[in-house]
């Protein structure tokens, strides 16, 4: 038990912060995105009017958890795609709609033989 104990003393010594969810750095506006509009925009999908006016800053947009979003009253499939795009905009990725996928025949578990 004494040992678990200074392992953890240890790691929380040297990442203070792994747990934290605000730990992480907000990137700076890039490729013709310069506020939460352009990026809501660029990203598609029609969230720019559905969140329309529940993100007010750059800050806000990189902070927010999606527990937060929830609470505010975005549906489920735009919180996901919200959280996804932001990532793959942190990591430095071109920020590009991605298409709804259509389910053929109903799916692959009903489709027709």
């Amino acid at each position: 038990m004494l040992i678990l104990k200074r392992i953890f003393i240890i790691r929380n010594f040297i990442f203070p912060f792994s747990n934290c969810r605000y730990a992480s750095t907000v990137p700076s506006p890039r490729s013709g995105i310069s506020n939460t509009n352009d990026f809501f925009k660029r990203i598609g999908r029609d969230t720019a009017e559905k969140v329309n006016g529940k993100f007010e800053s750059w800050d806000g947009l990189f902070r927010k958890s999606t527990k937060t979003m929830k609470k505010e009253g975005i549906d489920v499939r735009t919180r996901k795609y919200i959280a996804s795009q932001r990532n793959r905009f942190k990591e430095g990725f071109i920020v590009k709609p991605y298409p709804v996928m259509v389910k053929k025949n109903g799916g692959e578990r009903r489709k027709r033989k």
